[in-house]
């Protein structure tokens, strides 16, 4: 394959953003992608930073927290029915089942998320 602007040069690479074949004198190397122009390179820089904002809000990547975001929000709504039907029982001297079997099926959930998370090997 040769390059894209240099007809007769071998190409290197290949644009993350445009795809175009590049070699080694066109190749800009940003470190996460290789790209042909200044415009690509800022193209390839936005991708980059929403990836790398993406990967934290979904907890996933090497930067990534120790628990999952959606582990813990299935984990807050565990405690809030579970306690939500603690202190109904509490109130009305019998067990509330519809928030101890919600509570309870959160619970699950949670469970089920936070491993399927780690055998995902995101580093979640």
């Amino acid at each position: 394959m040769e390059c894209f602007t240099h007809q007769s040069v071998q190409a290197v690479a290949i644009c993350k953003t445009c795809g175009r074949a590049v070699c080694h004198h066109c190749a800009i190397d940003l470190h996460f992608a290789v790209v042909c122009c200044d415009t690509c390179a800022q193209e390839a820089s936005e991708v980059n930073s929403m990836t790398q904002k993406s990967k934290k809000l979904v907890g996933i990547g090497a930067n990534s927290p120790t628990m999952p975001g959606g582990v813990v929000v299935y984990t807050l709504f565990t405690l809030f029915f579970l306690g939500w039907g603690a202190v109904a029982t509490y109130r009305t001297h019998q067990p509330d089942y519809p928030s101890f079997g919600i509570g309870t099926l959160f619970m699950v959930v949670t469970i089920f998320t936070y491993f399927r998370a780690k055998k995902t090997g995101l580093k979640c």
